[in-house]
Order: structure tokens, then sequence, then C-alpha cells
């Protein structure tokens, strides 16, 4: 099995939405107060991966360490990641990891938090890599085919 994880952001105000950033690659992820791991997407399997979204949502949190693109992308979200923590906003986050077999992808696994903070500045981990450590609330995990890269933010309804 191959693994390819990505990770959406959105922050929103009264009438204005702040800040959008989709799709950013994701490398690893860890949770602070789960399992004493870190989940490599590029060589990981279904049970840590599973066991530590779970950790994630048990543990109300998430570092995770975004790689560089080659379009910039993630130079941006740096730099928004950074004035969002400044400013103390929350967002709303969106993890989203496809399995692969084959060369086709087989199923996603999906870990949405409606309500997510920074609990620190984010920071360069090591080369061309940023990390970012939040806090999680209002958390829901979803798995399924992944049918479209569009990201549809789900309503506050929910």
């Amino acid at each position: 099995m191959r693994y390819k994880a990505y990770f959406s952001f959105k922050v929103t105000g009264s009438d204005k939405d702040y800040w959008e950033n989709n799709l950013l690659p994701v490398l690893m992820m860890q949770v602070d107060g789960g399992a004493k791991r870190i989940i490599d997407f590029r060589s990981t399997n279904d049970i840590s991966l599973v066991s530590e979204l779970e950790q994630a949502r048990s543990n109300q949190n998430m570092i995770l360490y975004l790689s560089a693109t080659k379009d910039h992308k993630d130079r941006k979200a740096a730099v928004d990641l950074m004035s969002i923590r400044s400013s103390l906003m929350s967002m709303k986050t969106l993890l989203t990891v496809e399995r692969f077999s084959g060369g086709k992808m087989i199923e996603g696994i999906s870990l949405f938090a409606g309500n997510a903070r920074m609990e620190l500045q984010p920071e360069n981990a090591f080369k061309n890599t940023l990390s970012v450590w939040f806090r999680l609330n209002e958390i829901q995990i979803f798995t399924g085919k992944v049918v479209s890269h569009e990201i549809p933010w789900i309503d506050d309804e929910l």
C-alpha cells in the first residue's frame, strides 16, 4: 500500500473568509499524548494510520509536518499560518489520507476539525518541512472513496 496525505484549512470571520489553503502535502503526523510515534505517510500501514487518527481525536491535537511544493503553495501557507497564529484565530481543518494499491486510489480517510487553533507558531522542523501543532475541537473522522480534491467545507450547522 502507498499513502498520500493532504491538509486544508479555512479561517472564517463574520462576513468574510480570511484565509483558505487547500491540498498542502503532508509528509508526517504525530499526536501529543498518544503513542510515541510519528506516522510517515511514505511508509506506514493501515493499523498505525487509523490508530494515530483515533489518538488525534481522543487527545484533541495533531502535529503535521507539511512538505515543500514546487508551486510554492507551501510558502504562502506558512505565511498564512503564522499570521493566523499571531492573531490567535481559529479555523476549520481537514487532513485527508488516500490509500493506493497498484497505482489506483482505493479509499480515503479524513479527519475534520470544525474548530482548531495552533498551539505554537509554525516552525521549520527539518529541511523544507514546516511543523504545525493544532489543538482540535468538533472532530469527525470520515472514510470512503475520495471523489474530488475540491474541498466541500462542512457547514457550521453540523
